[in-house]
């Protein structure tokens, strides 16, 4: 009985910490914003073949996945990433076609569906940034194939060795409104620290 009280008593006192840790072991790179978000920890379960270690935070707008609503598959992620070097661009351009190709394999696999390849074509528009576009078969809502928009932005950490890339996504038009709303979301200032 004595032992019952003691197991009771260590889960009663130790429970919130244990949550609270994890809590704050995926705090937002992002200021504030009402969109969702989630974390991955590289290697990401579905892309294990990109070579990073790091973590990722994804945000989405509230109408992410409704095909009717204008915010349909545009979405942004930041990737904190262990790198001796920028990421390259033929590097990122491998990395997103891993990426994609394991994200959206988890539902054609549950839909039957043969998954046809990612491509990912990207171009520097200067030494630290990207412009591109992503064809990819889209399994989870459409089972049709979508060309998404990419802009992405790195910024390289030397004294913390790491790589701050953030990507953003759209089906839409770089003159959307979509985009307007991706610049509102800013990075936290700390997130490379001097």
């Amino acid at each position: 009985m004595n032992s019952t009280i003691l197991i009771t008593f260590v889960l009663l006192f130790t429970t919130p910490f244990f949550f609270a840790q994890e809590e704050n072991e995926h705090e937002s790179f992002f200021t504030e914003t009402e969109w969702n978000s989630e974390f991955f920890e590289f290697p990401i379960n579905f892309a294990r073949e990109i070579p990073l270690q790091g973590i990722e935070e994804a945000v989405f707008p509230p109408g992410w996945g409704k095909t009717e609503r204008p915010e349909f598959w545009s979405y942004l992620f930041l990737w904190k990433v262990k790198t001796t070097a920028p990421l390259t661009e033929e590097a990122l351009e491998m990395y997103l076609q891993y990426y994609f190709d394991g994200l959206l394999d988890i539902n054609n696999r549950k839909n039957g569906t043969t998954i046809l390849p990612t491509t990912a074509l990207l171009k520097n528009t200067s030494p630290t940034n990207f412009i591109g576009a992503i064809h990819l078969f889209e399994g989870r809502y459409t089972q049709k194939m979508l060309y998404l928009h990419t802009l992405i932005s790195q910024k390289y950490c030397e004294n913390t060795q790491e790589a701050i890339l953030v990507f953003k996504f759209s089906p839409k038009g770089l003159n959307d409104p979509i985009w307007q709303k991706f610049d509102h979301i800013k990075l936290k200032d700390e997130i490379c620290p001097d």
